[in-house]
């Protein structure tokens, strides 16, 4: 959480890092070690032993697209993500990353539902896979093309 949040401010790349938008498990102005600790205490409800309980997803955007990257829309995207890659009812936190050449967002989610359940990664790349083809080129499924060989 310190990363993405960038406390400490060694990074000049994530200079105006901020969170933009918490679960309703996650009080709002809680410190990162206060979060840390909630998001593990979720991540481990039920009986199970992940050796990975919580996930971290970078989801970046075109230098282009940044005017239009409000934190608004920035949260939609995050919370459609997780929908489509499984993680729904799970406790979750996103913070924005300012940085003109590479506009982008950490998020960070649980593995365990609210209800104790266990989110599958087992085919997680596929998944991010498909739903960035769904959106890349204003909706346009990427590789549709014709495809050149040499």
């Amino acid at each position: 959480i310190d990363y993405i949040t960038d406390i400490y401010g060694k990074d000049k790349q994530k200079k105006g890092a901020r969170l933009i938008y918490h679960s309703s498990g996650i009080p709002p102005n809680v410190d990162n070690r206060t979060m840390a600790m909630l998001m593990d205490s979720y991540a481990r409800k039920g009986d199970h032993n992940l050796g990975e309980p919580v996930r971290h997803f970078i989801l970046s955007f075109s230098r282009w697209d940044s005017p239009k990257l409000t934190d608004e829309l920035m949260t939609r995207i995050w919370l459609e993500f997780l929908t489509r890659m499984g993680y729904k009812d799970t406790e979750n936190i996103l913070a924005r990353h300012k940085s003109a050449k590479n506009p982008h967002m950490h998020g960070l989610t649980t593995r365990v539902d609210s209800k104790g359940n266990v989110v599958s990664n087992s085919f997680e790349e596929g998944r991010a896979a498909r739903r960035n083809q769904r959106h890349a080129g204003q909706g346009q499924p990427v590789g549709q093309g014709r495809a050149e060989r040499s």
